[in-house]
């Protein structure tokens, strides 16, 4: 696709259009009290194609959901002010926000029991910070909202085909 637009000239030139003109960029709401975390996520956040909004912290967050409409959340789990996953629950009862997508990246000591508690307030999923690189977390966030279904997600295992074991023939019976 392509558009005209003013040369510097006084003449009109066409320009290829970019991808985010072509259709608007799905906006994150990122939630991370650790300022270098924070600047880290948002560098590769954006560069991987997301239009990303700050919240410092849990108060800040929630102030953000109900004032905009991100298409996403991107969190710890372990925040100042208003918990992780109260943030998640409120986030769940706001109509407008509902059933996005709301993904959490923690490295909690006991990240087991984190896990539970952030599912069961309502995290769509939850990446263990320690165990897997940042760059493997923000492509599959950025895959899933840029283009759901149509990359695996990196951070799940490869399915294991359904192969059926080879199975001698039996002798004919003699009759």
């Amino acid at each position: 696709m392509s558009e005209s637009k003013p040369s510097p000239t006084g003449g009109h030139e066409v320009v290829a259009a970019s991808p985010a003109t072509d259709a608007r960029k799905k906006r994150l709401l990122l939630i991370e009290d650790e300022n270098a975390a924070r600047v880290v996520l948002l560098q590769k956040l954006r560069a991987a194609g997301l239009d990303v909004d700050l919240a410092p912290n849990g108060r800040v967050a929630l102030e953000k959901l109900r004032s905009s409409q991100p298409d996403a959340i991107f969190m710890d789990l372990l925040l100042p002010q208003v918990k992780g996953v109260d943030v998640i629950r409120e986030a769940r009862r706001i109509k407008s926000f509902g059933d996005r997508p709301i993904y959490v990246c923690t490295s909690a000591a006991n990240m087991e029991a984190w896990t539970r508690r952030g599912t069961k307030a309502g995290a769509t999923k939850i990446f263990d910070r320690a165990a897997t690189a940042i760059e493997t977390i923000v492509a599959a966030v950025a895959a899933d909202l840029l283009d759901p279904g149509a990359v695996k997600d990196p951070t799940e295992p490869e399915p294991q085909a359904d192969v059926e074991p080879e199975v001698a023939p039996e002798p004919p019976l003699k009759v």
